[in-house]
């Protein structure tokens, strides 16, 4: 059955700011707009004027006239990650001053993605996770590389475990972002496309829920990440991509294990076709985002887990939903937990709870 959020838990009663990860279209639209503006030539000579001139004085002092990029620079990244409300860019954005404009955004995209921005709300869909962002990044440029543009993009496509009406659909996309780009296309390009015909999904159970608990209490490491081999695993049952792309599906641990738990619920919702809509009470895509945002308004110190001060906030019956629910004893309910919580709301009704609504 479908859960309706409009009459069941936790309604709001407090604006406040929430935080998320990844990036939805309008972010990652504001770096196709950040990188193409940075593109354009910062000469006004065109190019054929150039050429007259190199004839009549020599290639050497024309060349510092000829159109050429505007670098792009820490303080312009600085400038754009700003306007996402993101804090200490500076300090933990490595920038490489070498690398070309194409490998900046890409790089600054992958940072974007990773890392808390003010302007984030789970509720904004199309959405990706900094681990699809990674995955996505890294086919392009492989690609990118060592393809000739003509069958890049058909053979990056190629890659993806996708329907093959979506992969039609993504083709068709991309071969309009090439008209565009003049026969060529940006990474943020590439993920606005991935962005415009990426499915939402089949939703959330109690299976998926109960694999989730089980990861985050049992495959934690001492400095609180989840085993990266671990999740590893998951992303191959999920089979985002093919067998011989698989190399792409090794993460860096940059987030506590609580906060990586969040993005791997998301991607279990939208890539996992194990569920059965007919057979299981299940959330859908939708309905999982605003349960998600629910759980970060109350989350008012963004660790990804939810206290007895905070569970406070939602319920007068904080003990019970602790000892019920509270499966890895750390006196705090995660996002799986809450989803386990909201599923045993239906599933058991011999406990009730003072739930504000």
């Amino acid at each position: 059955m479908q859960f309706k959020i409009a009459i069941i838990l936790f309604a709001i009663n407090l604006v406040t700011v929430t935080r998320s990860i990844g990036l939805n279209k309008y972010q990652v639209q504001k770096v196709s707009i950040f990188f193409e503006e940075h593109e354009k030539p910062l000469s006004k000579i065109p190019k054929a004027g150039c050429n007259k001139l190199a004839n009549d004085f020599g290639k050497k002092i024309v060349q510092l006239l000829r159109p050429s990029a505007n670098k792009i620079l820490m303080r312009d990244m600085v400038k754009l990650a700003n306007e996402f409300e993101m804090k200490n860019v500076s300090y933990y954005f490595k920038y490489n001053k070498d690398a070309s404009n194409n490998q900046k955004v890409q790089d600054l995209l992958v940072y974007l993605a990773s890392y808390d921005k003010g302007a984030d709300d789970w509720r904004k869909t199309p959405s990706l996770t900094s681990y699809e962002v990674r995955i996505l990044l890294g086919l392009f440029n492989e690609f990118n590389i060592y393809v000739p543009h003509a069958s890049r993009h058909h053979l990056l496509i190629a890659c993806l475990n996708l329907h093959k009406s979506v992969k039609y659909s993504l083709l068709a996309v991309l071969d309009v972002l090439l008209g565009e780009g003049g026969g060529a296309i940006n990474a943020a390009k590439f993920l606005e496309g991935y962005l415009n015909i990426k499915p939402q999904g089949k939703g959330l159970d109690v299976n998926q829920v109960q694999k989730l608990i089980s990861l985050h209490k049992n495959h934690k490491t001492d400095d609180d990440h989840i085993k990266p081999v671990e999740i590893t695993k998951l992303f191959n049952k999920l089979s985002i991509v093919t067998e011989d792309h698989k190399n792409r599906l090794i993460f860096p641990s940059i987030r506590s294990a609580a906060l990586e738990l969040e993005e791997l619920l998301i991607v279990t919702v939208e890539y996992d076709n194990e569920v059965d809509v007919k057979t299981s009470s299940v959330l859908s895509t939708t309905e999982v985002r605003s349960f998600m945002w629910m759980f970060s308004t109350h989350d008012k110190n963004k660790n990804g887990l939810l206290g007895e001060a905070e569970l406070t906030g939602i319920t007068t019956t904080v003990s019970a939903l602790i000892a019920k629910f509270d499966s890895d004893g750390d006196q705090h309910i995660n996002i799986a937990e809450y989803f386990m919580m909201i599923f045993g709301l239906f599933i058991d009704e011999t406990i009730k709870y003072d739930i504000h609504c």
